[in-house]
């Protein structure tokens, strides 16, 4: 295992895993957003809430230069703020990963999906980056300097080289989620960002030396990894085995 540029599973802690390696740890959750229309304003500004067999082949295009991301807390704080904040973000992470689920509280779901679809708001993606987050990741990857970076697919046996020029508001969605290519690694300064299969969030690792330079807190919504932070981080501790 080349744990420069691999997740680790579930049985073990984030930080444990990228220990001597990547000492800084972030859940970046993968943003609500929603489209606008061009030229609109006022109500009429963003476009309903479209299924997946229509939203044509142009979707990812459109997404990256005419979204507006919405941050989970922003949802949470309008939905349910009197629900902690891991079991509305459970829900939410079932809700676009696998859907209604009676362990996150379908009337809590409900009341989620209703609220999304009624101000036009897609769930997050799950799995590889979607393309509303690519915006960001070149203002993010842009602070170091960088022009090029390297793309991985879930198992980090293909790859292929990235600009941050692609990954610019302006050019057209490099489409990582449906090339199968999860994560962007930079071995300088020591940066690496991936998807997790059923995850809804970029796992953001960095060394001591990245940090020293920029933060991911200017360009995402994160939360810092604690010890016992592990990649399915909104499943209970105990319901997968774990090395202790």
């Amino acid at each position: 295992m080349n744990r420069q540029i691999e997740c680790p599973d579930i049985s073990v802690p984030l930080r444990r895993h990228w220990q001597g390696i990547y000492p800084h740890v972030f859940i970046a959750p993968y943003p609500f957003f929603r489209l606008r229309r061009e030229g609109a304003e006022g109500d009429d500004r963003y476009e309903p809430v479209k299924a997946p067999g229509e939203r044509g082949s142009d979707f990812d295009d459109r997404v990256k230069r005419l979204g507006e991301a919405v941050s989970w807390h922003a949802v949470h704080v309008a939905v349910a703020p009197e629900r902690d904040r891991e079991t509305f973000f459970r829900a939410v992470w079932l809700l676009s990963a696998l859907g209604y689920a009676e362990r996150a509280g379908i009337a809590l779901q409900e009341e989620i999906s209703a609220w999304t679809e009624a101000r036009n708001l897609y769930l997050p993606a799950s799995d590889a980056p979607p393309a509303i987050l690519e915006p960001a990741l070149a203002r993010f990857l842009g602070r170091f300097g960088l022009t090029h970076l390297t793309a991985y697919d879930e198992f980090r046996t293909e790859s292929m080289e990235v600009s941050l020029e692609a990954l610019a508001d302006d050019a057209k969605a490099v489409a990582l989620r449906r090339s199968g290519l999860y994560a962007l690694h930079a071995p300088d300064p020591g940066v690496l960002i991936s998807g997790s299969f059923d995850g809804a969030e970029a796992i953001i690792a960095m060394s001591n030396a990245a940090r020293a330079i920029a933060g991911p807190e200017r360009d995402f919504e994160v939360y810092p990894a604690g010890p016992e932070t592990y990649v399915d981080w909104l499943n209970p501790k105990c319901f997968f085995p774990r090395q202790q």
